[in-house]
């Protein structure tokens, strides 16, 4: 049978594999059912399978023939949202979602691991199925090539994400910056206390932070290129107690984002540099604290011709799309960074079957077609990839 119709002969599985994920969610790092039930589905497929971490699961389908060795990798942790759907299989774990689609990631390998375990013999490799935790910290990907032997051996790797922009029956392949990197830093001003009614005697650091949060903007006006894409949003600014007294420390926390591996190389110093000028100057002490969270998400532009190939094969022309790069951020960039790699944005928005609403939304939900579709494509890429 081909992979088209094998998909299509899993689908309904996939589907209710879905929604038993998708009733009992698990946030990250804490997917212990997930992961049993997991190893439940690859026992049966007789897939020999290790633990990574604590919940990460890593599957093996040895093919018929020596050859290359591939990676296919879908997260599986859920979101402290609280749902707001009406359906049948809505989540039974209170202040706990799968508001972003992992639970489809999860049932879409399952769905792809049918399928190659059926066409095994005639698979010229190997592949890895990487069930992945923690997708929604950043530390999942980074922890599970660490700690496991992952990317021992693999020449490339392949993740998707449904993706509530595109429609169903249609996938984004799209070579070149998919998604953006995507880091946290905290600020933190130290000056001196005083009454507002006297600011000389006082070092103000609601003045200093005030001036740090506009100094950080000119990083990306003044400082980069206007033809890069970047982002430095300050989130919170904590400062003061009281009207009429001048705060003697303050703290802001933010976020950067970027699609440039060279400028998410140095934009932690240049941020540290601004800051801590701008503190001088205010005669104020500033602390900077960068935690650099998940490069930008890369797809090899040779394999996103082949993954285009695949796509065609299992949807025809129509269900090629191209989409523009979001901002939002992937820890697949990890194993992009590491080997190449292609990720996909597959469609699962359906406005005649439901009013779509955004990824994190309490009311988030997908057309369950595109399950079919994305194990589809999983798989093709997989043989295509080892029979390149």
């Amino acid at each position: 049978m081909s992979v088209k119709a094998l998909a299509a002969k899993y689908k309904d599985e996939m589907i209710a594999l879905r929604r038993w994920f998708h009733q009992h969610p698990e946030l990250s790092l804490k997917e212990y059912n997930t992961s049993k039930r997991i190893k439940e589905e690859l026992d049966k497929l007789d897939i020999p399978y290790e633990t990574i971490g604590e919940t990460g699961v890593l599957g093996t389908i040895k093919g018929g023939k020596e050859g290359k060795t591939i990676l296919l990798r879908s997260d599986m942790d859920a979101l402290e949202v609280t749902e707001k759907n009406d359906f049948e299989f809505k989540s039974v774990n209170d202040g706990v979602m799968h508001a972003c689609g992992h639970d489809a990631h999860t049932a879409i390998l399952i769905g792809a691991a049918k399928i190659l375990k059926e066409l095994q013999e005639e698979i010229p490799g190997t592949v890895k199925l990487c069930f992945q935790p923690a997708e929604e910290l950043a530390q999942g990907a980074k922890m599970m090539i660490e700690e496991g032997h992952v990317l021992d051996g693999v020449d490339g790797a392949f993740g998707g994400h449904v993706w509530a922009d595109v429609p169903v029956g249609q996938v984004d392949v799209t070579e070149g910056p998919r998604m953006a990197s995507a880091d946290m830093f905290v600020i933190r001003i130290t000056g001196k206390s005083g009454h507002g009614s006297m600011p000389d005697q006082a070092l103000d650091t609601v003045v200093c932070g005030s001036d740090i949060v506009m100094a950080l903007q000119t990083i990306a006006s003044r400082e980069i290129s206007p033809l890069e894409p970047i982002a430095i949003t300050v989130g919170t600014f904590n400062a003061g107690t009281r009207f009429n007294i001048i705060a003697g420390e303050a703290e802001l926390t933010g976020t950067t984002r970027c699609f440039n591996p060279d400028i998410w190389a140095v934009i932690d110093k240049e941020i540290e540099r601004v800051a801590v000028k701008i503190g001088e100057a205010h005669r104020c002490k500033v602390e900077v604290e960068y935690h650099k969270m998940t490069p930008p998400t890369i797809n090899d532009n040779e394999l996103a011709k082949l993954a285009r190939e695949s796509v065609v094969k299992v949807m025809g022309e129509e269900g090629v799309t191209r989409i523009e790069k979001t901002t939002g951020a992937e820890d697949f960039a990890f194993f992009a960074n590491a080997v190449p790699s292609v990720f996909a944005f597959i469609g699962c928005a359906n406005p005649d079957k439901f009013e779509v609403m955004p990824h994190h939304h309490e009311c988030f939900q997908i057309d369950e077609d595109c399950m079919e579709y994305g194990a589809a494509v999983y798989a093709q890429y997989a043989l295509d990839f080892l029979n390149q």
